[in-house]
């Protein structure tokens, strides 16, 4: 029953989350500073610069095939504690190492924190996947000659601070702490 395409008639489900901590998360092609905040480490986006973190995580075995997936960056301030800093993610599916797509999906959304310093969910909007353009998670791609590719399906994304931009009105550094992806799963 994994992967299947929506839920099947009489099949629960539930939100299930994942974090990716900043650790887990690798220089892009124009890299962020590398700081720590307290004893979390964390990637320091310049404002008038437009960097970026990679990172590739599986695909969750219980995530309902098609249906949208939600991201979420969670970060802190320095400067306004009230700012809005724009994000970007980007990702492909990948399935048994290879990629579906010929190009990523590029969303973008604006998050502003709320005078702690912080931004955490659901302060703002949700970066939101849709089901459908992960478009490797069809049943036919993950079953071949009886064998159950599941767990090599990934996704390889690339998160970013859209900068500089008439949405970003924070003029200092945003320090990513993670991500939060938000799926629905099979109960």
């Amino acid at each position: 029953m994994k992967h299947t395409k929506g839920a099947p008639a009489g099949v629960q489900k539930q939100w299930q989350r994942t974090w990716i901590p900043a650790h887990n998360m690798k220089a892009g092609t124009v890299t962020p500073t590398e700081a720590t905040v307290g004893i979390c480490k964390v990637w320091s986006f310049h404002p008038d610069t437009k960097q970026d973190v990679v990172f590739t995580i599986p695909i969750p075995v219980d995530w309902m095939g098609g249906t949208d997936v939600y991201a979420y960056p969670v970060f802190c301030t320095d400067v306004n504690l009230y700012a809005t800093v724009r994000w970007g993610l980007q990702w492909l599916g990948i399935v048994r190492g290879i990629s579906i797509a010929a190009l990523g999906t590029t969303i973008e959304g604006n998050f502003q924190a709320d005078g702690t310093g912080f931004v955490i969910p659901p302060k703002s909007e949700w970066l939101t996947l849709p089901g459908s353009a992960i478009g490797a998670l069809k049943e036919e791609l993950f079953q071949m000659d009886g064998r159950d590719f599941t767990t090599l399906a990934a996704l390889a994304a690339k998160l970013y601070r859209a900068a500089p931009s008439p949405f970003d009105n924070h003029p200092g550094n945003a320090r990513l702490l993670g991500l939060i992806i938000m799926y629905q799963a099979f109960v």
